[in-house]
This record gives structure tokens, sequence and C-alpha cells, in this order.
């Protein structure tokens, strides 16, 4: 079985981009699957990318070793002209959203 499948399976909204295993940690480079995301004042669904920002978390220990998620996740435009959210950054389920470590 790939590192990547154990870690995530396929429903989830984030693909393994790499894993780096050195001495007393893991590092894990996680990259957003989503093509599209609900405002969230409006609740309008953009496909419209704007940026891409990156996230660092801490997760449990891995095989004995201290982890780090890296997370590069998106930020869409608001389609709707009349919201007061012009850019916004898609909701992430695996953290909450003023974390620094996972769920």
């Amino acid at each position: 079985m790939k590192v990547k499948n154990i870690i995530l399976s396929d429903e989830d909204t984030f693909k393994v981009v790499s894993v780096i295993r050195e001495y007393d940690y893991v590092h894990i480079y996680l990259e957003s699957k989503q093509k599209d995301c609900f405002c969230p004042k409006c609740q309008t669904v953009s496909t419209k990318l704007h940026s891409y920002y990156n996230r660092t978390f801490k997760d449990l220990p891995m095989f004995g070793n201290m982890s780090t998620i890296f997370l590069r996740s998106r930020k869409f435009y608001c389609l709707n002209n009349t919201c007061q959210v012009k850019v916004f950054a898609a909701f992430l389920k695996l953290i909450l959203l003023q974390s620094l470590k996972t769920l």
C-alpha cells in the first residue's frame, strides 16, 4: 500500500504531494483538491481562483517521530457582485480555522 493512501482516503479534499521522513521528524506536504467553494457570507459557489496560501500544523507523532503538515490551500473570488466579501479562503475541515494543531 502506498504511503499516500495510508494517510488520506480518496474522499478527502486534500492530496498528498510528498512525505519526507528523516531522523526524528516526518513532514507531510498536502495540497487542496477543491475546485470550488461556497462564499462564507452569501453562500454563492465560486470556481474563480484568487491565489494559494500555505499553512503549517503540528500533528500527532507518527512512527515515533514528530510530524508536521504543510498545507497548500486556495483562496477564491466571490462571484456575487453584491456580496461584501471579495476574496475568501477555502474551508478546511481538517483543522480549526485558528488552530496550529490538527483535530
